[in-house]
């Protein structure tokens, strides 16, 4: 009987893993999104704010792109398979902003697809594959974390707020 459960939750997380990619982008659309993304895109990682005793602080791999036409968001939206648009409104006269954005696994997943066809984010993308790295670390809990795990994401927080900074270097 326990085989049979062991069997049951193999298959529901295998299902799970199937679930959390993304689709699978020709070369055409990866080098397009990729130019769209240099320009109209970022790569962020957020701290999560948990509110468990038990839990230590974490972070979130997040990927947004923007832009004031809706018509290419939800292209994008469309070819990758997955992911939320928000509808912003900006002050004044300023044109409304649509964002595509899409987290964790998945925004691995369409990374390492762009990935090859980057110029200007290259190094903010790089980061976001150091952190991923991070979360498959052997003997690593996922509630609570190692004090240089913890450390490291910190300073791969770091670096990305610096590599996504505005204005003269």
């Amino acid at each position: 009987m326990l085989y049979l459960l062991t069997g049951i939750n193999k298959t529901l997380r295998e299902n799970r893993m199937k679930e959390l990619k993304v689709n699978v982008l020709s070369l055409e659309d990866a080098a397009y999104i990729a130019g769209f993304f240099d320009g109209e895109g970022c790569v962020i990682l957020h701290k999560m704010h948990i509110n468990d005793s038990v839990r230590t602080p974490n972070y979130g791999l997040r990927i947004y792109l923007s832009n004031t036409f809706p018509g290419i968001v939800e292209w994008i939206q469309m070819k990758v398979g997955y992911g939320h648009i928000y509808n912003r409104k900006r002050p004044g006269n300023w044109k409304r902003v649509y964002e595509w954005c899409i987290n964790g696994r998945r925004a691995d997943d369409f990374l390492k697809q762009i990935y090859p066809f980057l110029k200007i984010k290259r190094l903010q993308v790089e980061v976001a594959f150091e952190y991923i790295e991070t979360l498959y670390l052997p003997g690593e809990n996922r509630n609570i974390l190692q004090e240089k795990v913890l450390n490291l994401r910190h300073e791969l927080k770091k670096r990305l707020t610096m590599l996504n900074k505005r204005g003269i270097s």
